[in-house]
């Protein structure tokens, strides 16, 4: 169990194992809150914790893996900024300061790909895609500040719409 610094921030992991691999984010009171990986085998990506209502008592990081594994816990702050045009591969968190925008995206991979926009709008958080395998589409999004959180198994890009 890792205990982390602060109620919200970004998670960097790594694990080359062939079972599951799951991080776990338990509040004080070591219940579960959040399960932000949990995949069979490798993994390398970018993910937040703490971004909603129900997870503001982020406490510790419980981990779950059958091979070697890396974390690295930092502030959402050191999150890379979000560019106009992006074009990544898994899973990523990433600061937008833009304005009000459409974005055109797209994903080559066989599982979920989902796209979460964090912002101090009305509702806070929003799901933007939420798709299993290969998309194509286009979403609206409002100004930011915001956190832009990307679920993906494969290749994914965004640009403007």
């Amino acid at each position: 169990m890792i205990d982390l610094p602060a109620p919200q921030g970004i998670i960097t992991a790594s694990h080359n194992g062939s079972s599951n691999f799951a991080l776990s984010v338990l509040d004080s009171g070591n219940a579960m809150s959040e399960l932000p990986i949990n995949v069979i085998g490798s993994y390398e990506g970018t993910t937040a914790y703490g971004m909603d209502e129900l997870s503001e008592d982020a406490a510790a990081l419980e981990i779950v893996a059958d091979g070697d594994w890396e974390i690295t816990v930092a502030p959402v702050t050191d999150a890379p900024e979000f560019s106009d045009s992006q074009a990544a591969q898994g899973d990523g968190v990433y600061l937008y300061t833009g304005g009000p925008a459409t974005w055109a995206l797209s994903h080559d991979g066989e599982s979920n790909f989902a796209i979460v926009y964090v912002s101090d709008s009305l509702f806070g958080s929003e799901l933007l895609v939420n798709e299993i395998g290969p998309y194509e589409g286009t979403v609206a999004v409002t100004s930011g500040p915001g956190v832009v959180i990307v679920i993906a198994d494969g290749e994914w890009s965004l640009s403007p719409s």
